[in-house]
C-alpha cells in the first residue's frame, strides 16, 4: 500500500491489473475518490457493494472514520457476493497527507478461488507472479518459504551483522533440479567460504515468468526482506515476450511478405527485424528504463542495486543437434515463428552492451 501510494496514475492502473486487484480510494466519509484499474466505470461509487453483501459493505464504510482516526490497517475476509466458492479479502490502509493527517483510505480488494487455495498441489497465489507461502510440488525438490520464494525460510527482522543479497529474476534465477544448485544458493556457499558461515545471506527471489514490469510491481516484497543489495539477473522474458512481439508486429509490408517463406525467413531474419539501432533504442527505453526505475526506488530505501549481463549460448560453437534444438524451441515458445535463435542471441548481445553502458554512466555495479 505504501508503494502503491508512490506510483503515478498510469502505474497504479498497471499495479491493480498485474495483482488482479480492485483498488478503491475512499474518503473518511465513505465516498469513492478513485478506482483502479480503469476498467471500472468512471464515477461508479459502489465497488465495495459489488463484491460483498450490503451489510458487510455498510460495516466497512462505517469503519472509515475510526480508521482515519487510528491510522491502523485492517483486513476483512468474507465470501464473495453470490459466489460461495470465492473468498474476498479487503485490505484497508489509511493514507496520510503531507501534514500527517489521514484523509482517505485505500481498499485493496482481492478475489480468490477457495478450491485453488485449498489445493496443496496448486503453488500459485497469482500465476507466474506470486507463489503461496510454504507451497510444494509433489515429486519435485520445489518448496517455497515463509515469504513465498523458492528458498529456505528468511529470518525477519534481519539478524545484526548479516549482509543480505536478494536475487531478483525469473526462471533463470529460480530454477534448478534441486534447490542446492540454483544460482543464489551457489553464491551464498561461495561467499560463506570467503567470509565465514552466516555472514552473507543470499535470498532467491526468482519467480518463473517474470519480466521487468512485474518485478517493478513486486519491488515492495523484495525490499521487505531488508536487503543490503538487490542483484538483478533477467532479460529473456522482456526480449522474447514483449520486444520481439512488438518488432514482429511493426514490420514493414515487404518484411511481412518475405518472412512467409520459411527458408528466406531463416536465412534473412536479421533484415526482417528492426535495425540494431532501433533494437538498442527500444531496449534502453523499455527494459533498461524499467531497471532504472527499480533502482531509483531501491535507493530511496537506502538499498544498492547491481545488474548482471544475461547469458546466452555461443551460437558459433553449437553442434548441429544443439542448434536444431534451440531453433525449434525458440520458434515454439520464445521468439515465435518469425524470429530465429540467431536473432535472439543478437538481441541479447545488444541488451548486454546497452546495460553495461548504462551502468558505467549511472555508476551502477555491473556483473
Amino acid at each position: 500500500a505504501v508503494y502503491f501510494s508512490r506510483l503515478s496514475r498510469s502505474e497504479r492502473v498497471l499495479f491493480a491489473h498485474i495483482y488482479g486487484l480492485i483498488i478503491v480510494i475512499v474518503d473518511r466519509h465513505g465516498g469513492d475518490l478513485a478506482n483502479y484499474p480503469e476498467l471500472i466505470v468512471p464515477g461508479h461509487t459502489a465497488v465495495i457493494e459489488d463484491v460483498c453483501s450490503a451489510q458487510e459493505a455498510r460495516a466497512i464504510r462505517e469503519r472509515l472514520p475510526d480508521l482515519c482516526r487510528t491510522a491502523k490497517p485492517e483486513m476483512r475476509r468474507f465470501d464473495a457476493k453470490g459466489d460461495p466458492n470465492t473468498l474476498v479479502e479487503i485490505f484497508l490502509y489509511p493514507y496520510k497527507d503531507r501534514e500527517g493527517t489521514v484523509q482517505s483510505v485505500g481498499a485493496f480488494v482481492e478475489r480468490r478461488d477457495k478450491q485453488e487455495m485449498a489445493d496443496p498441489n496448486f503453488v500459485w497465489r497469482r500465476p507466474f507472479f506470486i507463489y503461496k507461502n510454504h507451497a510444494h510440488r509433489p515429486g519435485q525438490d520445489f518448496h517455497t518459504n515463509n515469504v513465498g520464494f523458492r528458498d529456505d525460510d528468511i529470518i525477519l527482522p534481519k539478524p545484526p551483522g548479516v549482509y543480505r543479497i536478494t536475487c531478483v529474476g525469473a526462471s533463470t534465477t529460480e530454477e534448478g533440479s534441486t534447490a542446492a544448485i540454483i544460482y543464489p544458493n551457489r553464491v551464498e556457499r561461495r561467499l560463506g567460504e570467503r567470509f565465514g558461515p552466516g555472514v552473507v545471506d543470499v535470498a532467491n527471489c526468482g519467480v518463473t515468468g517474470m519480466g521487468s514490469i512485474k518485478e517493478k510491481m513486486r519491488l515492495p516484497d523484495y525490499l521487505a526482506l531488508e536487503p543490503d543489495l538487490v542483484l538483478y539477473y533477467n532479460a529473456v522474458n522482456d526480449i522474447c515476450h514483449k520486444l520481439f512481439r512488438d518488432w514482429v508486429k511493426d514490420a514493414a509490408w515487404w518484411q511481412k511478405a518475405v518472412r512467409r517463406f520459411t527458408f528466406l525467413n531463416y536465412h534473412l531474419n536479421r533484415w526482417l527485424l528492426p535495425s540494431e539501432e532501433v533494437m538498442a533504442r527500444d531496449i534502453r527505453d523499455y527494459l533498461i528504463g524499467n531497471l532504472l526505475a527499480i533502482r531509483k526506488h531501491c535507493l530511496q530505501d537506502g538499498v544498492e542495486m547491481a545488474m548482471c549481463s544475461f547469458a546466452y549460448p555461443d551460437i558459433e560453437h553449437l553442434k548441429p543437434v544443439e542448434r536444431d534444438y534451440y531453433d525449434f524451441y525458440n520458434a515454439l515458445e520464445w521468439g515465435g515463428r518469425y524470429v530465429t535463435f540467431a536473432s535472439y542471441c543478437r538481441a541479447t548481445r545488444i541488451f548486454n552492451r546497452e546495460l553495461k553502458r548504462t551502468c558505467e554512466t549511472e555508476g551502477i555495479p555491473y556483473v
